[in-house]
């Protein structure tokens, strides 16, 4: 049964005289676990870590991780019975989207990494700034495949001439946020406040989204994560969460806090 979403989304730039954290580093830690570099013909390796719960209770989630150090996503996963598979190729989304468009792309990555890992029981995908190319390819074409995505501020798309964002890249994205308003499927998105100019910002696509499904954005400036939001916005298991911050070090931030992120996304139970 479809939840019912209120549709109240206001468009204003919360703004106040709230200072605004220093900027998260997270410590890099020793990291227990299994540690392989699996082919799964990608233009780079992949770099899987199976936790020692995830071998004690002889089966797993899988979480596949695109663009960023391997280390922060490993260190996120902490003592959870979770196999984390990083992938990094490299800058831009179109290095990300091209080799997942392919056909058989996701399945051939999917079955590598599975060859290696107890097994599985959920598939989540979660990306990090460009990353989201990976993402959009995969949720095209094997959204019925995904059970969860994290997105960690990286969904971006062009303008339309009339200065839209594009509707058919946002597409996937749309869909797979109904099914997560529906309770089927886990979606969480932050985003920071950098605007691009030539191509749609992190806060244009997360208003998009809000727009599609009709949620109600709690406004209010609030310490969490080490950042400060300015509102949220949820239904059934899609959550979108906005932050302060206009500049390259606010948009690590979210990249360094995706272990308190990865523990609200796992909370999304369908």
């Amino acid at each position: 049964m479809r939840r019912a979403c209120a549709v109240a989304l206001v468009l204003v730039a919360c703004r106040s005289a709230a200072p605004i954290p220093e900027h998260r580093r997270v410590e890099r830690q020793e990291i227990a676990g299994t540690r392989l570099l699996v082919d799964a013909g990608l233009p780079g390796p992949v770099d899987l870590l199976v936790t020692p719960a995830a071998v004690e209770r002889g089966s797993c989630d899988l979480l596949i991780h695109f663009h960023g150090a391997a280390w922060i996503p490993f260190q996120a996963a902490g003592g959870r019975p979770l196999c984390v598979a990083a992938v990094h190729l490299g800058a831009g989304s179109s290095v990300y989207e091209r080799p997942l468009i392919e056909p058989g792309a996701y399945q051939r990555l999917v079955a590598a990494i599975e060859e290696q890992t107890p097994p599985v029981r959920k598939r989540y995908l979660t990306a990090f700034s460009a990353g989201y190319g990976a993402v959009r390819a995969i949720l095209r074409n094997h959204a019925e495949a995904v059970d969860g995505v994290l997105l960690l501020d990286g969904l971006h798309t062009g303008y339309t001439e009339e200065g839209d964002v594009e509707a058919g890249k946002m597409e996937p994205f749309r869909a797979f946020a109904r099914s997560a308003a529906d309770g089927g499927k886990r979606f969480l998105i932050t985003h920071s406040e950098i605007i691009p100019g030539y191509y749609a910002s992190t806060s244009e696509t997360a208003d998009d989204i809000a727009r599609a499904i009709g949620l109600q954005r709690k406004s209010g400036l609030t310490r969490r994560f080490g950042m400060i939001t300015t509102y949220e916005a949820s239904c059934g298991n899609l959550l979108i969460l906005g932050f302060r911050g206009d500049a390259a070090p606010d948009h690590i931030d979210h990249f360094h806090s995706m272990a308190e992120f990865l523990a609200v996304f796992l909370l999304l139970e369908p």
